[in-house]
């Protein structure tokens, strides 16, 4: 209203009854009961056995901000029942976003550190299933071309 983009009498119209929604980061366990929630309904629809969610989503789910709210958690959940292959949702079928909100703490040691290729054969599964599965769409986001991804995908043992 005061960028006058938005007539004030109409929205005195409008504000009979104002309902104040705590953003979903701020409701605790309901992240969890909507994941569920949404998980069922998504596997009912796409006439699938029953699915999970696996601990390591779990705490993903838990710790991301969403800023979406619970649009953005309805949209994950179906995105994961799509991409998921077995009964339980796992990581690799998030979002990247919400997987990179979830920064782990450097290793204590050098035996605790992953070498350079076993780093690049998860980020290339990561991209993958945000990719939906297109090579094409993973080697772009990738920047990579496609033959390239495959001949790594092949060296990796992946597909």
């Amino acid at each position: 209203m005061k960028a006058g983009r938005f007539r004030e009498d109409l929205y005195y119209r409008l504000a009979v009854v104002v309902i104040c929604m705590p953003p979903l980061r701020e409701r605790g366990d309901d992240v969890q009961v909507l994941a569920d929630h949404f998980l069922r309904l998504f596997a009912c629809e796409m006439k699938r056995p029953a699915l999970r969610v696996g601990d390591e989503t779990r705490a993903a789910i838990n710790g991301y901000n969403w800023p979406g709210n619970v649009r953005e958690l309805r949209n994950v959940m179906h995105r994961a029942v799509l991409l998921t292959r077995d009964d339980v949702i796992r990581p690799e079928q998030l979002p990247h976003e919400i997987l990179d909100d979830q920064i782990a703490p450097l290793p204590n040691s050098p035996c605790d550190m992953q070498t350079l290729a076993e780093v690049e054969k998860r980020h290339i599964q990561q991209v993958i299933a945000e990719a939906a599965g297109s090579l094409s769409e993973a080697a772009r986001i990738l920047g990579i071309h496609r033959n390239t991804l495959r001949r790594k995908l092949t060296e990796y043992g992946l597909r």
